[in-house]
């Protein structure tokens, strides 16, 4: 396991430095020739204590590299949007933010780089909002078709009014899907952390008696 794929704790930091010191203290009797007899098991649990560490840091990297990732794709799908001039895609500067007085939704004030004009993208600027946004199209959708449903002949709109309340439905599951699994993702990482802390108690008051009894052999 690579090192700039672990992020380590406090906790782990801790528990490396211990399990530093107790191996340092195994290596130094052995090369003074009072080899500890239970030397190579302990070794061995040393190292599965160190393995078991570098596996949770790789997982608290790999979570904010996820979160990373994430909020890199959605920078880029903020910074190429449809512009109201062009017609068409293209990079914009945003410049500022606007919230929607009826929906609540955060927006961006935008500059295309290519026509120059200022606008607000059609879409929120985080996923939560754009989420809700995708739920609140569904419905004025939903409600437009029920209403008027000949605009949507005239249109040749070929939408079916029950597909967008499923649509809108699964919308909703796949968000609520994907927090809640990183919900449990997060509380799983907590747990496996916590787990740890016995782990480094022992090695702690191990290292204490050690260094107790080795000022009692060097005071008698």
């Amino acid at each position: 396991m690579e090192e700039q794929s672990l992020l380590y704790t406090e906790l782990h930091l801790a528990i490396l430095d211990l399990l530093k010191f107790h191996e340092d203290v195994l290596q130094e009797l052995d090369l003074s020739g009072n080899r500890d007899p239970e030397h190579d098991e302990k070794m061995i649990q040393f190292k599965r204590i160190r393995a078991i560490v570098m596996e949770r840091a790789h997982q608290n990297f790999e979570l904010v590299e996820g979160d990373k990732i994430e909020a890199a794709k959605l920078l880029e799908s903020r910074q190429h949007v449809d512009c109201e001039t062009c017609k068409q895609v293209q990079k914009v500067e945003i410049i500022g933010e606007d919230v929607d007085e009826e929906t609540g939704f955060k927006r961006d004030i935008v500059v295309c780089t290519v026509c120059g004009d200022e606008f607000m993208p059609m879409k929120p600027n985080n996923w939560d909002d754009r989420i809700k946004w995708g739920e609140y199209v569904y419905e004025l959708l939903h409600e437009f078709g029920e209403e008027q449903p000949e605009i949507f002949e005239q249109l040749k709109l070929d939408i079916d009014l029950s597909d967008l309340n499923e649509n809108k439905s699964k919308l909703s599951d796949s968000h609520n899907a994907v927090i809640d699994s990183r919900k449990k993702y997060i509380e799983a990482l907590k747990a496996a952390e916590e787990s740890l802390i016995p782990l480094h108690d022992d090695l702690l008051m191990a290292k204490l008696y050690l260094l107790n009894y080795n000022q009692n052999e060097a005071s008698a």
